[in-house]
């Protein structure tokens, strides 16, 4: 494997264009019944322009998904929040690539790591953006992304902050 995880997505002029390699994303993982309700609403998203949709590739074959949208997150537990972060709509690993090592960190982290550096050329271009948020689909995913240096936010939402 090579240490660069490809990034289609940055790639695509159209919708429509997009839309042929995520299905085929979809079809090559083959995707439990459970997912597909999320898959469906996912690219319903996609194609309303309310999340950014990234497909990660390692020599033509898919190893993951993530797509990013903007959330206001307001207030929490009584006290006052009024901020916009960047927000984690689905995470998806290729079940192939689960549990398995890209160069020197799993292949989930480098997906996380993409986030992460989104956020941080955000904040560099906007100024206001800090937070990275998501909703753990469970607890282990939610152990998964608390180990990786995310905190609890509110609830179920976990957050991770680039403010200095």
């Amino acid at each position: 494997m090579s240490c660069q995880l490809l990034n289609r997505a940055v790639n695509y002029a159209n919708y429509e264009d997009f839309s042929k390699d995520f299905d085929k994303f979809v079809y090559y993982n083959k995707y439990e019944v459970e997912d597909r309700e999320s898959i469906k609403l996912l690219k319903e998203m996609i194609a309303d322009g309310k999340t950014v949709c990234h497909l990660f590739y390692e020599n033509d074959l898919p190893v993951g998904l993530l797509s990013l949208s903007f959330e206001n997150v307001g207030s929490s537990d009584g006290v006052a929040l009024s901020i916009t972060a960047l927000c984690v709509d689905y995470l998806f690993v290729s079940y192939n690539f689960r549990n398995k090592n890209f160069c020197t960190c799993r292949i989930s982290h480098k997906i996380l790591d993409f986030a992460i550096k989104t956020l941080y050329d955000l904040n560099n271009t906007i100024g206001t953006i800090n937070n990275l948020i998501l909703l753990p689909a469970n607890n282990d995913v939610k152990n998964f992304y608390l180990d990786y240096g995310f905190e609890s936010l509110s609830g179920e939402w976990l957050y991770f902050s680039i403010a200095k």
